[in-house]
This record gives structure tokens, sequence and C-alpha cells, in this order.
């Protein structure tokens, strides 16, 4: 198990740092849509507004009328989810940084935690890389393009984020495969 924590540790790292290239340079540019300082100051001042409480939103809400207005609404618009918290919080804060790390290392020694168990059936360096990769890319199918598909919301953002899970995942993949050997004989 000593090979499990050892990958994890550096898998994760591996998510890391693939999280620090992704989300600060161009290659992310296409996550999110652009807003203009004006638009996102009244934006802002309208969710501050409207909003009262921290929480995730949605509009049309159906538990805010009967079934003909959020029909209604579904077909009129707009349509929303709105992840609000309404103090803010500090830019590239250190304990977000260190639960972002914690998490990744979650998910890595899960991964680890899966190939250990089938260290005697995937023996290959390439057949662990495949069968991390093909995981990954049934994680990210299942929890990010569903976002668009149920709740109509931007296939550019999800097609994007589900890029960035597929490679941090290829990552883990590829680390751990080296850390994760078949049992001694």
């Amino acid at each position: 198990m000593k090979s499990v924590a050892t990958g994890s540790v550096l898998a994760a790292l591996a998510m890391f740092v693939w999280g620090f290239v992704f989300w600060d340079s161009s290659i992310g540019g296409g996550v999110f849509s652009d807003l203009s300082a004006d638009e996102a100051a009244k934006l802002g001042t309208a969710l501050n507004t409207a909003l009262s409480a921290d929480g995730s939103y949605v509009l049309p809400d159906p538990s805010a009328g009967d079934e003909d207005y959020f029909a209604g609404q579904m077909a009129t618009g707009p349509l929303a989810i709105v992840h609000f918290r309404r103090a803010g919080a500090k830019a590239m804060d250190p304990m977000v940084m260190l639960k972002g790390y914690l998490h990744m290392l979650l998910t890595a020694a899960i991964f680890g935690y899966i190939l250990h168990c089938l260290r005697d059936k995937v023996v290959s360096y390439t057949e662990k890389v495949k069968l991390m990769a093909a995981i990954g890319v049934g994680a990210t199918i299942w929890a990010n393009l569903a976002n668009a598909v149920w709740f109509h919301q931007s296939w550019q953002h999800h097609l994007w984020v589900s890029f960035y899970n597929v490679i941090a995942y290829l990552l883990a993949g590829l680390v751990l495969a080296h850390y994760i050997r078949p049992p001694k004989s």
C-alpha cells in the first residue's frame, strides 16, 4: 500500500500542476463567457439585490409556482443556475489551494486503490493507463456533460471543463500506473 500512497501523492501533484497550467493560461479561456466590467457590475448588483442568502438557485424555480407557470418560464427563459456567495473570497487563498490539493489527493487515492485491487489482472503500464483514462472519461461524461443535457447549460463550458478533467485523470493514471505494480510471485 506504500506504492498507492506514494503514487497518489505524486498523481495529485501532477493534477495540481495541470490545474495551474489550465486555469492560469489561455488554455482555460473558453470555460466562461466574458462579461464586460459594466455587465459584471450590473449582474453583481442584481444578484445582491435579488438573493438574500448564500446558496445555489435555479431559474425558473420549479417550486415557485404551478406547472403551467414553470412550463411557461422554461419556454420563454431566461434559464440560469446561480451559485451565490454574498461575502466573496480571497483570491489565491492558500487554504483553498490546500483543500484543492486534498481533493485531488482523495481522487488519486481512490484511483490508486482501484489499480491496487486490480494489480494482478491489469498488469502492463499501458493497460493501467488505459483503465484510468477510461474511468476518467466515464466520470467526466457523467459529471460534466449531464449539466449541459439536463440543465441546458453551455456545451462550450462543459466541454472545456471536461477536457480539463480528462487530462487531469490521464495525468493521474500515468503516474499511478508507474507506482502500482503486480504482486510479486
